[in-house]
């Protein structure tokens, strides 16, 4: 099963595609930005589906065939960072449609993971006062230096992206290991 990690934000998106031996599949991102999509975000939905729907082309994928692994912003506290609640209501809402039409779509049920979470599972700890974000995003780069040459805006979606794929991968290896089956997300 191909496992396929998403870092959703409203304005781009991070792919990351692992197949069936946790080797990379492929890796992409998404710019929602662009003047030939609307701001609302339906439109923005769309089009992160079309170019979805491109990518899985691209890699002869069926969706079915695929485990999706989400950044979860649920577990975002507006109260901290830079963000203001309204964005985080925007962010929110936007997760859940992108899961929502997953979930129509491709008869699957995706799985929400918690980001910090998902980066220690597959990096273990870092020491007090490193910034985790770019100390994972040094680390994945170095597995795959190819991602160096986007632009420096998306870099931190596809590794995100990466790490989504990667702890969901891991802990389907586990589970299977522990009662002699793959994990499933059928509904």
């Amino acid at each position: 099963m191909v496992t396929i990690g998403l870092d959703l934000s409203t304005t781009k998106v991070g792919i990351f595609g692992l197949d069936d031996n946790g080797k990379k599949l492929f890796w992409d991102y998404v710019n929602l930005t662009s003047s030939k999509i609307e701001k609302d975000l339906i439109s923005r939905v769309d089009a992160f589906f079309l170019e979805l729907t491109r990518i899985l082309v691209c890699a002869n994928l069926r969706p079915q065939d695929v485990e999706w692994a989400i950044e979860a912003p649920l577990f975002i506290n507006p109260y901290a960072g830079k963000s203001n609640p309204n964005t985080i209501a925007k962010l929110i809402a936007f997760n859940w449609m992108i899961t929502y039409t997953i979930h129509k779509l491709f008869d699957v049920c995706p799985i929400h993971q918690n980001v910090n979470s998902a980066r220690k599972t597959v990096f273990g700890s870092f020491p007090k006062g490193t910034d985790k974000k770019q100390k994972v995003m040094d680390l994945v780069i170095e597995m795959f230096p190819e991602i160096a040459d986007i632009p420096k805006k998306y870099r931190d979606d596809v590794t995100d992206a990466y790490v989504m794929a990667r702890t969901r991968y891991e802990l389907r290896q586990n589970s299977s290991s522990e009662n002699g089956t793959g994990g499933t997300q059928k509904k």
